[in-house]
């Protein structure tokens, strides 16, 4: 048992109640120990990082992460051409899809995965791979 002075118990009973005083501790202690957990892992990672390990970063992470949106949204649009054709194609063989399901087709061809799901009916492209649920 530890004693805890009447000053520190009086003000936890009147914030949660003396019924709810050991589960408040506990919740604090519990929170104390996570938090010099992780302070003494950043001490302990001091000095890891080494910029020359990280060129991509060169110009500043603005840059980095204005490039990462700009290459986002070109294979966006890429995305977007590609589910266009597909619909335009399968319009052509007299088969309608929607444009959900085109650029879910568009992004596992392009990127030749396989597209898992248990409407493979919405999905007749022969080049795509498909495992069925």
């Amino acid at each position: 048992m530890v004693p805890i002075p009447q000053s520190i118990s009086a003000s936890i009973d009147k914030m949660v109640g003396s019924e709810h005083r050991t589960r408040f501790i506990v919740e604090l202690l519990e929170h104390e120990i996570q938090r010099r957990e992780q302070l003494q892992a950043v001490l302990e990672a001091a000095g890891s990082w080494k910029d020359e390990e990280h060129p991509e970063l060169a110009n500043g992470s603005d840059a980095f992460v204005r490039n990462l949106r700009d290459s986002a949204s070109k294979r966006l649009e890429k995305l977007q051409q590609e589910a266009g054709d597909l619909i335009s194609e399968w319009k052509q063989l007299g088969r309608t899809f929607g444009l959900p399901d085109m650029t879910i087709a568009a992004a596992a061809i392009s990127n030749n995965l396989v597209l898992v799901t248990s409407n493979g009916r919405d999905f007749p492209m022969a080049e795509l791979m498909l495992y069925p649920l």
